[in-house]
């Protein structure tokens, strides 16, 4: 099943595909890279990252120069939680017009926090695949994937 993704392109396409959207702590993600090449490329590598993200909205409280509370600003925290990678090694060399598919499969690791969003806070995980090509912007797409809560006792 292929989900839509976001491209991104220069000397080649690649577009990840997934089989779902929603995975569970310690589940597999398989991946498959698509790699059309726009003209001939030679990649060092190809990547496949998983990132994790939390940010939390809150209120500071606003002191003038006397020290006095004049009101609140709104503020916010962001801190990764997660980032885990898995390199294809190269060299990847494609002619212009050809196509290749590289499987990856990266896990959730078991103690991933759940994807959520609520009014103060969320916290989202986005999958990536690029290219490492030398001299040049590294083809990449980014998709959002949800990790859902693990049940207690697996």
């Amino acid at each position: 099943m292929r989900f839509p993704v976001r491209i991104s392109g220069g000397p080649a396409t690649v577009a990840l595909e997934l089989d779902k959207l929603v995975y569970m702590p310690g589940e597999a993600i398989n991946i498959r890279l698509n790699i059309t090449a726009n003209s001939d490329v030679e990649a060092k590598s190809a990547l496949v990252r998983l990132t994790g993200e939390e940010e939390v909205r809150f209120e500071v409280p606003v002191f003038d120069e006397k020290g006095e509370e004049t009101g609140d600003k709104d503020d916010y925290k962001r801190v990764q939680t997660l980032d885990t990678e898995q390199r294809i090694p190269g060299p990847i060399k494609l002619s212009a017009g050809q196509q290749q598919v590289l499987k990856v499969q990266l896990h959730v690791p078991v103690n991933a926090p759940p994807t959520y969003s609520g009014p103060n806070a969320t916290h989202r995980y986005q999958l990536s695949g690029a290219l490492d090509v030398a001299w040049s912007t590294n083809p990449s797409d980014t998709t959002d994937i949800i990790v859902g809560l693990a049940r207690p006792g697996g």
